[in-house]
Order: structure tokens, then sequence, then C-alpha cells
């Protein structure tokens, strides 16, 4: 994944699904993001990042061992 896109403050879709992803390069920082789709890939980790606007979120068939703790904060 690009660098750009750990300071991409205006992102409000996102959309990595179905590339064998195995890591994020760092927390994502956007404040405006609504949708993350990362599902399909081969994440064990997801580093926490803010998701006090996010509606949607999908982390579905990856190798995580539990679930990641940013998860919980998300309302």
């Amino acid at each position: 994944l690009p660098d750009w896109l750990c300071n991409a403050r205006k992102l409000e879709y996102f959309d990595a699904s179905h590339n064998k992803i195995e890591q994020l390069p760092c927390s994502i920082s956007s404040q405006q993001l609504i949708n993350l789709d990362l599902s399909y890939n081969a994440l064990k980790v997801v580093p926490d990042f803010n998701c006090r606007n996010l509606k949607t979120i999908n982390l579905s068939s990856n190798l995580f061992d539990k679930i990641p703790l940013f998860i919980k904060n998300c309302t």
C-alpha cells in the first residue's frame, strides 16, 4: 500500500479487498473514513486507528487470531 495512505485525512472510502496484503504500513488516520474493506487478504494484525465515523468495516477472510483491539472503540 502507498505511504500517502497514512496521511490521507479526507479519505472516506477505502477498499483494498482481495489483494493478499500481509500488513498495513501504518494506521489509517482519516477522521472522515466511513467505509473500510480489507477483506480477503492475509492480515494478522490491523493497527489501531480512529473509527469514530466508520459505518462499515469488513475484515473477513483474513488470518486474525483475535479481533483487533480498536474494534471495541467503534460505535
